[in-house]
């Protein structure tokens, strides 16, 4: 017996099934969906992180540090960055009518070309004190990605960057390969 978990029944359209990726393939840089238990939370004065774990790996991520994620219950989660962004309780996901259910189901229309549709935003402080964030977003091909906002875009971004809505930015690489917000059209 390895502890891994045995995941319980739930109720996921075909198309919501192949957009979950295991934790086998996490990669603390992207943005994607997974199922997973949530085995422990680690929690200081500023931050928690949540150990996950599915039927074929663990992992950790960070939560906010006000979260209601309990132990040991299973989740839907939009984790990016090494962060979950978004989640939904299990015994939840078929009753729910957020937009990570309307991306999975393929239920939310896809942006334009060269338009993305924003799927989450999380606010954050940086050391300094300054407002900063992170933004999920999918482009017309319905793939999925994770952008860092700075304190000088946080301003402009906090508008535009509403759940569900079509927007056009520029994406700029970083040096680590990760992205940032770097303007809007």
């Amino acid at each position: 017996y390895l502890g891994l978990p045995v995941l319980p029944h739930v109720e996921l359209t075909n198309n919501a099934k192949g957009k979950l990726r295991k934790l086998a393939d996490y990669e603390e840089s992207t943005a994607f969906v997974t199922l997973a238990m949530v085995k422990s939370i680690v929690s200081k004065a500023t931050w928690a992180r949540a150990a996950l774990v599915d039927d074929s790996a663990s992992a950790e991520a960070f939560i906010d540090v006000n979260s209601d994620i309990e132990t040991g219950k299973f989740y839907l989660m939009l984790i990016a960055g090494n962060s979950i962004i978004k989640y939904i309780p299990l015994d939840e996901v078929n009753d729910s009518k957020s937009i990570l259910m309307d991306y999975l189901n393929e239920d939310m229309p896809l942006p334009s070309e060269g338009g993305y549709r924003i799927l989450a935003f999380r606010s954050r402080r940086t050391k300094k004190g300054d407002k900063m964030g992170s933004t999920v977003f999918v482009d017309h091909l319905g793939d999925i990605y994770t952008a860092l906002v700075f304190p000088r875009q946080y301003q402009m971004a906090l508008p535009r960057l509403q759940e569900g809505r079509e927007v056009r930015m520029f994406i700029q690489e970083l040096k680590d390969g990760g992205y940032c917000v770097a303007g809007f059209e």
